[in-house]
């Protein structure tokens, strides 16, 4: 039998972000007096990953009630996190990582109101379900009604290890889950949408660039990252290339696409350094340097920061340098 979790959570239609079309309600007192909730992005992919968030009291989760082996590790794998709003399944996480302390990175420009994505579960996007609002119909027992063990209590998380669970519950659970398995998966961006080029409508690469920047600036990253797509495999200067692989970088980040965006930052360097002098007059360079530092920020990777640290420093003194002659 799979190794189930149940987490209470405040209810909403698509745990997309905190819209006027999808408030977070029934999640407890926080919820109530300022209307935000940190499970509001639970099936919002990051990086193609899933961060689930529950209200817990306490500072860890009891890994071995889920899993022996969890007495000796931080962390479980191969967990199923289902997610309950109103006693209702709202949506789970397969082959998630189930986490003993809550989990946390900050990304502070994606929205201000949730710089910190808490969380004590993560999966791949691909493993993340949500089932529509209107076909919500699968409850869960109350221990309040059933007695001890036979249900959700006043906590948030149940561990169901009890026999009446095991024996009478979960395996239902796993029924339902069988009969739903595949159809709801949440949207998320594949590599063909990655990847894709917007054809040209007789256009000049000048036009080109400015109809993707005017797409970038009105939020439609998406769409001009596809411009850029096209742009690249077009007959550019070293510059341009430059130029447009920094902006498809941009754009993947903007996305929140940052193993892509990376790469594509790397790539844009590399361009860069190949440039003759009075073509690094440009801070295309400078600004590669400083975003990609800015991602290794967010993904915790404390030893890349540093370095882009001082390869930012080293061209800004270039670019300065170039600038005065």
């Amino acid at each position: 039998m799979s190794k189930f979790i149940f987490c209470n959570i405040a209810h909403m239609k698509y745990y997309r972000g905190i819209t006027d079309d999808d408030k977070p309600a029934n999640g407890g007192q926080y919820v109530t007096k300022t209307g935000k909730a940190y499970e509001c992005y639970n099936f919002f992919p990051v990086n193609h990953f899933c961060y689930g968030y529950f209200q817990h009291v306490g500072e860890k989760l009891d890994l071995a009630r889920v899993d022996k082996a969890g007495r000796n590790s931080d962390v479980l794998h191969g967990i199923t996190v289902i997610f309950v709003a109103n006693r209702k399944i709202v949506g789970y996480y397969e082959n998630a990582d189930m986490f003993r302390y809550c989990q946390n990175f900050v990304e502070p420009e994606f929205d201000k109101d949730h710089e910190y994505w808490d969380h004590w579960f993560q999966t791949r996007e691909e493993n993340a379900f949500l089932i529509p609002d209107e076909k919500r119909n699968f409850e869960i027992p109350t221990a309040s009604k059933n007695g001890s063990g036979k249900g959700m209590g006043q906590a948030n998380i149940w561990y169901a290890d009890s026999e009446w669970a095991i024996e009478n519950f979960l395996p239902k659970v796993e029924k339902y889950l069988d009969s739903i398995r595949g159809k709801y998966p949440i949207e998320f961006l594949t590599a063909a949408d990655i990847n894709k080029k917007i054809p040209p409508t007789n256009s000049s690469v000048e036009d080109l660039f400015d109809r993707a920047d005017k797409m970038f600036n009105a939020g439609q990253y998406l769409r001009a990252l596809q411009i850029f797509n096209y742009l690249i495999e077009e007959d550019l200067t070293p510059y341009e290339i430059c130029n447009a692989r920094y902006n498809i970088a941009l754009s993947l980040e903007k996305l929140l696409l940052y193993d892509e965006a990376v790469e594509n930052y790397k790539r844009a360097i590399q361009d860069f350094n190949r440039l003759k002098d009075e073509e690094k007059l440009n801070p295309v360079g400078l600004d590669c340097v400083w975003q990609l530092g800015r991602i290794y920020t967010v993904m915790k990777k404390i030893r890349l920061p540093i370095q882009c640290g001082k390869n930012f420093l080293m061209k800004k003194k270039t670019f300065t340098k170039n600038a005065r002659l």
